[in-house]
Formats: C-alpha cells, structure tokens, sequence
C-alpha cells in the first residue's frame, strides 16, 4: 500500500495509520454502518414463526400413557378402628430390659449396654395399643 497523505497539513503517513501523525486528523473516512435491524422470522430459512424450515423431518410426538390412578384404601386400627395413622415411637424390647436389670445388678456400666436394645414400635395415636 502507498502511504497517505493527510488532506489537513499534508504530511505523509504509513498507509496502516488512521490518524495523521502530525496534527491527528483521521486519514480515511469510512461510511457509517448501516443501523441494525432484528431479522423476522421468516428470514430466517424463508419459514413461517414456529416451523420447521423446509426439507427438516420432525417426527411425530409419542402419545404418553394413560395415568391410571388406583385409590389408597384408608387405614384403620384393629381395635378401635380410628382412621389416624399410626405414631412410632422408639421403645426399648425385652432383651433391653433383661440386659439393663443384669448390668444394675453387676455393674452400672453394663446398665448402657441395654440402650443398644431399642426397636421402633407403631402405636395406634387414639387407642394406644401396638399396630404392627
């Protein structure tokens, strides 16, 4: 490229400078953008909004399966037939209280041994009889 003369003070320039470097006059005047418009949607592959362009194969949407809802039959305790359902609470079994009346008996330290004998139990919240 041949270097630039500035149209101002006529000094010359390299040709890759934007400015002149004698009194900073811009040394090539561009045209300005054109202003930025948003494409429609039908530029784009000449479609219709929500199409598919031509020539693209989308294959049919599966039917899903019907939901089929099978009722939950109401719980009720054997004994008092009371619909609420059932608390659990976490109580010590048998063999616990064996082990803790023998650790009493023999040594205090062996009466913790019977806290590892714990069962959850379900306990009917109105009659407070055992459930399962």
């Amino acid at each position: 490229m041949p270097p630039s003369q500035c149209q101002q003070c006529g000094a010359t320039n390299y040709a890759s400078t934007l400015f002149c470097q004698n009194c900073g006059n811009p040394l090539s005047t561009t045209a300005p953008l054109p202003p930025y418009t948003q494409p429609s949607p039908t530029d784009w592959y000449g479609a219709q909004p929500n199409q598919p362009p031509p020539g693209y194969y989308q294959p049919p949407m599966p039917v899903p399966p019907p939901i089929v809802y099978v009722p939950v039959q109401a719980y009720r305790c054997r004994w008092c037939g009371s619909p609420y359902p059932p608390q659990i609470v976490r109580r010590m079994t048998t063999g616990g209280y064996v082990v803790l009346i023998l650790g009493l008996l023999f040594c205090l330290i062996g009466a913790f041994i019977s806290l590892a004998f714990m069962e959850n139990q379900h306990i009917c919240p109105s009659c407070g009889h055992r459930v399962f």
